[in-house]
């Protein structure tokens, strides 16, 4: 009887070690499938349409700043340049069974596309033409520069990083019999999506700083200094 007793429980831990073996063979062969067949990456930037605005006054121009500026504190301010940036990550899937039980999804194409929807607001005090207006403007268009310059440089450490974005997001997984693709789709998108966001909040908090350089008080006082007629 005693015999009987071992027998079965060494066949049960057997078992259980086999099932194992299978789901993890599963995803081994879903993660091979995957390597083999890479997703085509497709990083798009663009500068978007600029708009100018010259409705706003000097006071209002001082609230937006303060509002996109958390903790700075501006005053007299007459030209803002808010760029709006952007950033959405599309994920086409493909899926294929690859054992009687389970069907394997991965991601056959990623698109990432990054703007701006750029607007120099202008105050409306300004005159057109004057001295101090095309300071205003001169200046803006250097923060127009750096943020172009900027944007570009994220898409291109992007593209380099797409090759550990892609070790981190894995493949999936899933039984055919409760498979449900249009959600498998959307967790795989969102995972994609997280990941690349981290990227581009460490790009937006950058560009702050890129536009830190020029808004300061001693340049403030060397631009005032151009035009000491307005």
């Amino acid at each position: 009887m005693q015999k009987f007793k071992k027998i079965f429980f060494v066949s049960a831990v057997a078992l259980l070690v086999s099932s194992a073996a299978r789901a993890d063979t599963a995803q081994e062969k879903c993660e091979t499938l995957y390597r083999n067949n890479p997703p085509m990456i497709n990083i798009t930037y663009n500068y978007g349409k600029l708009r100018y605005d010259n409705s706003k006054t000097s006071e209002e121009l001082d609230d937006m700043y303060n509002e996109i500026n958390p903790g700075a504190s501006a005053n007299n301010i007459h030209g803002l340049t808010h760029l709006s940036p952007q950033e959405v990550t599309v994920v086409t899937s493909t899926s294929q069974v690859i054992d009687s039980d389970n069907i394997c999804f991965y991601p056959s194409k990623i698109e990432i596309s990054i703007w701006y929807d750029p607007i120099v607001y202008l105050a409306k005090s300004l005159k057109i033409g004057s001295c101090r207006f095309n300071v205003t403007v001169r200046h803006e268009q250097t923060h127009l520069d750096l943020a172009h310059h900027a944007l570009y440089l994220f898409a291109k450490s992007l593209k380099n990083a797409i090759p550990d974005i892609l070790e981190q997001v894995k493949p999936i997984v899933k039984d055919k019999k409760n498979a449900d693709s249009s959600q498998i789709v959307q967790n795989m998108t969102e995972a994609y999506q997280s990941k690349v966001k981290v990227f581009f909040e460490e790009f937006k908090q950058r560009q702050q700083k890129y536009n830190a350089v020029i808004d300061t008080a001693q340049n403030y006082i060397e631009e005032s200094k151009l035009c000491p007629s307005d």
